[in-house]
């Protein structure tokens, strides 16, 4: 999310408003876009946040409990808890006329055409042509979220993938299934 609101900020020159990750917070009424990610990296990014090591800025200046990687059990409910908001969010989501859905991978590797699609949903103009990669990248650092940007897995990320892909086995999890479905028909529209 924070690379698609920075691409959109330099590409409209405007502020543009970061996103909801839990669907009962977002009014459903009003154009919005939604960005699918594969639900194992997902979830996974989502409970990092909660570790102790993560250097989340949101959580820098609340006082908020974060989790250490080894209280196995407290990361695991944080997980369901994020799989749980992660069905919750794309469950039928395509069925919403407000809502356009994007890839994270076009979103990510086609930022300039992502721009461009988000300016005809919205019908408006894009002012910058062509918004280069590192000043999304620098953008991002400035707003103290280097840790929201790609970047080599930190050990606790590499045991919340560990526990992700043990909990849930792709063949009967439905936040798979709502991924496949939605990813097949994102790939057909090129988006």
């Amino acid at each position: 999310m924070n690379f698609a609101v920075e691409a959109l900020n330099i590409g409209f020159q405007e502020r543009t408003i970061g996103g909801k990750h839990v669907r009962s917070e977002i009014d459903e009424t009003i154009k919005q876009i939604a960005i699918l990610r594969n639900p194992y990296d997902s979830i996974a990014s989502g409970a990092e946040r909660w570790i102790n090591t993560s250097n989340h800025k949101d959580f820098d200046t609340k006082k908020v409990e974060l989790l250490d990687i080894k209280d196995t059990p407290a990361v695991l409910l944080t997980i369901n808890s994020h799989s749980k908001d992660y069905i919750d969010f794309f469950k039928d989501i395509e069925l919403l006329d407000n809502i356009k859905i994007f890839s994270f991978e076009f979103v990510t590797q086609n930022h300039n055409e992502f721009i461009k699609e988000v300016a005809k949903f919205f019908n408006i103009n894009p002012i910058v042509d062509e918004v280069l990669i590192e000043d999304i990248f620098h953008e991002i650092d400035l707003k103290n979220n280097r840790n929201r940007r790609p970047r080599e897995k930190a050990e606790a990320r590499k045991i919340i993938d560990d526990l992700i892909n043990k909990s849930y086995p792709q063949d009967s999890w439905e936040a798979w299934k709502i991924y496949s479905d939605l990813k097949a028909k994102l790939d057909k529209e090129g988006i």
